[in-house]
């Protein structure tokens, strides 16, 4: 029986839209390319949300690789939250689930401060969350799913994962919880009820 929705926040129920926020940034042409490369499609992104170092640690190795551009690296972190945006439909789908009896948690890499200075309207409805910086440890590794299922004592059977990358979703599965890659807000409620469906039948 399915009685557990687990959210990534990114490109799920928000998007993770940091080309627009860099385009926002007014830098030249040369600067948003390396920053593209080497931050947000690079390693750094994955340390920053990891949380194991500082903002002005992960600053600090975005110079070294772009010494260039400073003020530009700067820029980004000093409104780092920006680099996500609620999707319209996000609370109210969480609202739709919650009447139907479903526990909803949160499973989502993302850095401290960018989190944390978000205002996501769905975070009050939710019943729990793990993300990656308060755990240190980012999806798809283990401790991440380890740390959900055991500070909620969730039932991992019992449970499926929205996120929208494959290796993430075949990470969850390999804790046997439930596992449907996301493209769509209709593509995932139809696979959640067939989901359920197989489920009540099952038993």
């Amino acid at each position: 029986m399915i009685d557990t929705v687990i959210f990534d926040i990114g490109n799920v129920l928000a998007e993770f839209c940091w080309k627009d926020y860099l385009e926002d940034l007014k830098m030249c042409e040369d600067a948003r390319q390396q920053i593209s490369d080497k931050i947000f499609c690079g390693d750094v992104w994955k340390e920053f949300d990891c949380g194991k170092k500082s903002d002005e640690e992960i600053i600090q190795q975005c110079i070294l690789l772009i010494p260039d551009y400073e003020k530009e690296i700067r820029m980004v972190f000093d409104t780092v939250e920006k680099v996500a945006f609620e999707y319209d439909y996000a609370k109210s789908w969480i609202e739709e689930l919650k009447i139907k009896g479903l526990k909803i948690y949160l499973l989502s890499n993302y850095g401290k401060s960018a989190f944390e200075r978000k205002t996501y309207s769905f975070l009050e409805l939710v019943d729990g969350k793990v993300i990656s910086y308060e755990v240190k440890a980012v999806k798809p590794e283990p401790q991440i799913f380890e740390a959900l299922l055991s500070k909620y004592e969730i039932i991992a059977e019992n449970a499926v994962f929205f996120d929208d990358m494959e290796e993430n979703i075949i990470a969850a599965r390999t804790h046997g919880i439930n596992g449907i890659q996301f493209w769509s807000k209709e593509q995932a409620e139809k696979e959640l009820v067939e989901l359920i469906q197989d489920k009540s039948t099952s038993l």
